[in-house]
């Protein structure tokens, strides 16, 4: 069985990990933070000189690019028993 000494030393190390855990935590997500706020701001900079040029095009691959592709959504469907309906093909062809 190990003395209280060596216990609270066991502990001490244990809490100085921890610490160093989240300092280095905090650390890695403040720079991921400055990272993402430097490509957006790169990215609107990019997008206010297509805007500037009246480049359309451009302009609105910039923003998809930026906010990612448009997600489309099916709506469940219920047939004429009743159940769910899953899949395009069962839609379409009820």
């Amino acid at each position: 069985m190990k003395g209280w000494g060596q216990r609270r030393n066991a502990n001490s190390n244990n809490l100085t990990d921890t610490r160093e855990l989240c300092k280095s935590r905090n650390i890695l997500q403040q720079d991921i933070r400055r990272l993402k706020k430097n490509r957006i701001l790169s990215k609107t900079e990019e997008i206010q000189e297509y805007a500037s040029k009246h480049d359309s095009r451009k302009f609105y691959q910039a923003i998809k690019e930026l906010h990612g592709p448009i997600q489309k959504k099916e709506c469940p469907v219920k047939d004429t028993n009743g159940s769910w309906l899953k899949g395009r093909e069962e839609i379409q062809s009820r």
